[in-house]
């Protein structure tokens, strides 16, 4: 069975209030979530994407009008043609491009760049496919360049509170049920990089 989120989880996901989520789907079609027998919406992972996709077109100035009723692959391709908005993630390399914008920022230790960077590729990246393809190959460039003497640890701590707050967030966006199992990780003792059990 698909995966389904209620307006809440969605919302939070998304980086909007339920309000607008709920004016932008009545007033605009934007998504058409299913009801339950007790009338409570429920939201695909696709949903989830569009939204995401249109939250991030109107901060770069779009009309939620214009956007609305648009094929996700028109708001991808909306999105990678913004310039100084939205992040062309997709447009020069995918991962590949992606992961070398995160380099840079981190060889200038500049930690807005890289949140922003990472931030962007949330749009285009699922986090099933942002972890390990983005956030850990990143966090392994990062150890073995610092290993090599290329890098101090100041540019680690910056990628570290980074990546971290990215971790958190993500985390954030996935709600437990009660009945969920309960998993205890932990690192060995005297060992402080925990972004692998974040991940």
């Amino acid at each position: 069975m698909d995966t389904t989120w209620n307006i809440g989880a969605v919302a939070r996901r998304a980086g909007l209030s339920a309000h607008v989520l709920r004016v932008w789907e009545r007033r605009y079609r934007a998504v058409r979530p299913v009801r339950t027998d007790g009338n409570q919406r429920l939201y695909a992972e696709e949903d989830v994407e569009r939204l995401r996709l249109m939250a991030r077109l109107c901060q770069g100035g779009h009309r939620i009008g214009s956007i609305a009723r648009l094929p996700v692959a028109e708001l991808r391709a909306l999105a990678v043609g913004t310039p100084g908005k939205v992040g062309s993630v997709g447009a020069d390399g995918g991962i590949g491009g992606l992961l070398a914008r995160c380099r840079a920022a981190v060889e200038e230790a500049d930690g807005p760049c890289l949140a922003r960077v990472l931030e962007s590729a949330r749009v285009f990246v699922p986090p099933s496919r942002l972890l390990p393809e983005v956030v850990l190959p990143l966090m392994r460039w990062i150890g073995e360049r610092w290993k090599a003497g290329s890098i101090r640890i100041l540019h680690e701590h910056v990628a570290t509170v980074v990546v971290r707050a990215l971790l958190d967030r993500i985390a954030s966006e996935f709600p437990l049920s009660d009945s969920a199992p309960c998993v205890v990780l932990a690192t060995p003792p005297g060992e402080w990089h925990e972004l692998g059990c974040l991940a």
